[in-house]
């Protein structure tokens, strides 16, 4: 719902100023909502930290960028119970670590909620998460301890300014 400015109240006076729709007009300019630009810096096969949501603090794969910023991840769900989801880029945080992937084609993929699902549920995965886990367990076991690196969770350094290090 927008609003619409009235740009003279009906009793303003005898003398209107002569800037007021130039004012105006700033103010429409200032409300205006902003186009975010895709992150350049997330590439596919990349670890990165999820910052929010259900999987807050813990590591994955981030897999493909898609429409209106969001980004597709896995776990792999073997390794941290993490599945194939997607999250708005701007809750990851990238980290130096990146892993060779192939690209897939990615459509129908669960939105990551931003509440914690107490309920367990079995929920059957799909071929194609199947494939990607698949893919993504032959590359970590090519690389020693990323196993555990994807299972430990982030903790940020607690001393020092977070964003001095080099993830």
């Amino acid at each position: 719902m927008e609003k619409k400015l009235q740009i003279m109240p009906p009793r303003a006076g005898y003398y209107p100023t002569d800037d007021m729709p130039e004012y105006i007009e700033k103010i429409l300019a200032m409300k205006q909502n902003k186009v975010r630009k895709i992150r350049k810096d997330l590439v596919p096969g990349m670890i990165v930290v999820v910052l929010e949501g259900q999987y807050a603090g813990s590591r994955v794969v981030f897999i493909k960028q898609v429409e209106e910023n969001k980004a597709i991840c896995i776990g792999p769900s073997s390794i941290n119970s993490i599945p194939l989801f997607s999250i708005d880029e701007r809750f990851l945080l990238k980290t130096s670590t990146i892993l060779k992937i192939s690209d897939y084609d990615l459509k129908d993929v669960k939105e990551c909620s931003m509440d914690v699902n107490y309920e367990n549920e079995d929920v059957e995965t799909s071929e194609l998460e199947q494939r990607i886990e698949g893919d993504l367990l032959k590359e970590i076991a090519k690389i020693k301890f990323m196993r555990t690196y994807l299972k430990t969770p982030f903790k940020a350094p607690e001393n020092d300014h977070p964003l001095a290090f080099n993830y």
